[in-house]
């Protein structure tokens, strides 16, 4: 019976790290008649394969293959390709998990543009992910109009007529890159491919044992040797032009230099060090790449090409230490709500040691300083043209489930003056703008769902990409600007707060980790009553902000302490410009004053569609004296104590020296 997807895993003593993949799959919101999963299990020896056999027993769109141990996964994939039901096949490694609607997202898109492969939305909360090859969703692309050759790992969907057609099967035994191979080789003929960015599809989870595919350290020759058959993928399917030039930029900047720079290279002892090298020097030096691949590439990435050509493995060490001494810096000038959104103001910039990362400008050209490219010509350091290139991006991520999402964001390049030396002015790349976050549509168009969400500026250019979370750095107003709302058609309750101990900004949704209640604490310059010393109502300003124009419900209540004795009484809670204002009349019901008792009152809000009926504390009381009821005395509740001696005799001292009036007065106050 033909499906709509085969799911095609293979299998290989995950133990219980299959477990979030067995889940994620049963979660799936496709109908279990329109897809199957295909488990092939690769000669499992930890009990695995009977848990799988019970698995199948259980759901009947589970299929269990037990297989002869091949020793990687080229097997048991194009096992599963041969006996696929599915109009789509998908591939997926077992100790990784799937979004619930990831199936039938991924299978839509695909069947109304008949793509041949349909790529979803990847988030990993341990290595990295192409962020920008889902900044968007895509109906239809190829891999002449969209960045396809950022995304090289299997974990897609394909026509399964479109591999049998084109006879694209995986390479077997052990080797690596073997994924690479099999995308470049589906990527150049496919004439639909579809992404699926506002929704993520596949996670990447990383595993306590440190066993996720591809941790293990690469023997270099052979890894190298694999590349080549990759690359000549790419020259038999691409003429001689920058479109060639540009897919092998993206192995050269990838597989070879991104493997030589950085903490990685430093930390390699030398004789692996030193093997490394001379593989990356060898391919460099192969007449496959044309001189226009070198020179395209970003200006730090460029130098460091031109030090593993010369074999300058100083300079390309202190190149590498002076590389991780480049960070981000993001300052957070101000937070406001506007409407349902809340508008963040940004000031972003590379630091290099500390200090503004610096350029030098002469005349209308610029170049890097020779400080972070020790031995490389100054010609190679130029970067007048890659300033436009330039970025600054911010994302909003889950810190639970590593969800991240591009938030709408203006955040302009501009170049700051720092000093004028030598005829040459010495320059600095700073973003400033806003970010804009709407809690009803941040993901892809949906609404934030609950949890822990905190935002980080990503910026981008000249070879380094550095990300840091926003808000520990901020101007001193910005502190108290962070104010809690309730937004959007489905009452989205959200906590903005800083993070303890470095103060950075979160968002909290529907209450996940703090509580409204927290957030509507009030000061007792926030409550006004009327009337001194017969109070008639109370005016709360809740320092909320909402989009809603009703709150049913609500009720103002005092407690009176000692008795616990309650009054209740309806409160009108309206949204206005500067948050939510609730007041109250002290009627009873046939529209008498509220009669007090003596005693201390506290006085508490009840407003229910906040998402609690836990009262809230306003910050006053009020104190009606035993002798003399009419006169109702209010006062902040931090005043309220037990009276002991002492205040007895500062009384009778205050009323010999100043009146029993003034005295009152000044209780009063």
């Amino acid at each position: 019976m033909t499906k709509k997807v085969s799911v095609v895993i293979p299998v290989w003593n995950p133990g219980r790290y299959i477990d979030r993949c067995i889940a994620s799959l049963v979660a799936q919101t496709m109908p279990a008649e329109d897809f199957e999963v295909l488990f092939m299990d690769d000669g499992s020896t930890d009990g695995t394969q009977d848990r799988l056999d019970e698995l199948a027993t259980a759901h009947p769109h589970f299929v269990v293959h037990h297989l002869p141990n091949s020793g990687w996964p080229g097997k048991p994939r194009n096992f599963g390709i041969d006996r696929a039901a599915g109009e789509y096949v998908f591939f997926m490694d077992n100790d990784d998990a799937l979004g619930a609607e990831a199936l039938e997202r991924m299978y839509a898109i695909g069947a109304r543009n008949t793509s041949d492969i349909v790529i979803g939305k990847v988030i990993s909360n341990f290595r990295g992910v192409p962020h920008q090859v889902f900044r968007y969703t895509r109906e239809r692309c190829t891999v002449h109009d969209a960045p396809l050759f950022d995304s090289l790992t299997p974990h897609k969907m394909f026509r399964r007529a479109f591999l049998l057609d084109n006879g694209i099967r995986y390479p077997e035994g052990k080797r690596r890159l073997e994924d690479q191979l099999i995308m470049a080789r589906a990527y150049f003929p496919a004439k639909s491919v579809s992404i699926v960015g506002d929704y993520v599809c596949y996670y990447y989870l990383k595993r306590d044992d440190g066993k996720n595919a591809g941790s293990t350290r690469i023997e270099p020759a052979a890894y190298y040797d694999n590349l080549r058959e990759v690359l000549d993928v790419v020259e038999a399917n691409t003429e001689p032009g920058e479109f060639r030039n540009s897919i092998q930029r993206r192995f050269y900047r990838g597989e070879m230099l991104g493997r030589v720079g950085g903490s990685g290279l430093l930390q390699y002892q030398p004789h692996y060090r030193e093997a490394l090298l001379a593989e990356v020097r060898r391919l460099t030096l192969e007449p496959r790449f044309a001189p226009e691949v070198h020179a395209g590439l970003p200006v730090l990435l460029r130098a460091r090409s031109h030090l593993v050509r010369e074999g300058n493995v100083e300079d390309l060490l202190t190149a590498a230490q002076r590389s991780n001494a480049i960070h981000a810096r993001a300052r957070l000038k101000s937070v406001q709500w506007q409407n349902a959104t809340l508008r963040l103001t940004v000031d972003a910039w590379f630091t290099f040691a500390g200090e503004r990362l610096e350029l030098n400008q002469r005349h209308d050209r610029l170049s890097v300083s020779p400080e972070l490219a020790p031995g490389v010509p100054e010609a190679q350091l130029e970067c007048t043209d890659q300033v436009a290139d330039l970025l600054a991006d911010v994302t909003i991520r889950n810190r639970d489930t590593a969800d991240e999402f591009f938030l709408p964001a203006d955040l302009r390049c501009r170049r700051d003056v720092l000093r004028r030396e030598d005829g040459q002015a010495v320059v600095s790349p700073r973003w400033q703008g806003d970010v804009h976050i709407d809690p009803s549509t941040a993901l892809g168009g949906r609404r934030l769902p609950r949890g822990v969400w905190d935002v980080n500026v990503r910026l981008s250019g000249l070879g380094v990409s550095r990300t840091i979370r926003l808000g520990s750095d901020r101007d001193a107003a910005v502190s108290g600007a962070a104010r809690s709302a309730i937004v959007g058609d489905e009452a989205i309750v959200v906590i903005p707060y800083w993070t303890d101990p470095y103060g950075n900004l979160s968002l909290d949704i529907d209450q996940h980790a703090k509580s409204i209640k927290d957030a509507l604490t009030l000061r007792p310059a926030q409550v006004r009553l009327t009337g001194r010393i017969r109070p008639s109502g109370l005016t709360a300003q809740l320092p909320l902000i909402a989009g809603r124009k009703e709150f049913s419900g609500a009720e103002l209540r005092l407690i009176e302490r000692r008795t616990a004795a309650v009054r209740d009484q309806p409160m009108t809670v309206e949204p206005t410009a500067d948050g939510l204002t609730a007041s109250s009349r002290f009627r009873s019901g046939d529209g008498q004053p509220f009669p007090l008792t003596p005693g201390t009152w506290d006085i508490l809000l009840i407003i229910p569609e906040l998402g609690s009926t836990i009262p809230t504390r306003c910050g006053l009381v009020v104190r009606v004296p035993r002798y003399g009821a009419s006169r109702v005395l209010v006062a902040p509740e931090s005043s309220v104590r037990r009276v002991g001696v002492s205040d007895v005799r500062a009384v009778l001292r205050s009323v010999r020296r100043e009146g029993v009036g003034a005295t009152i007065r000044r209780l009063q106050d």
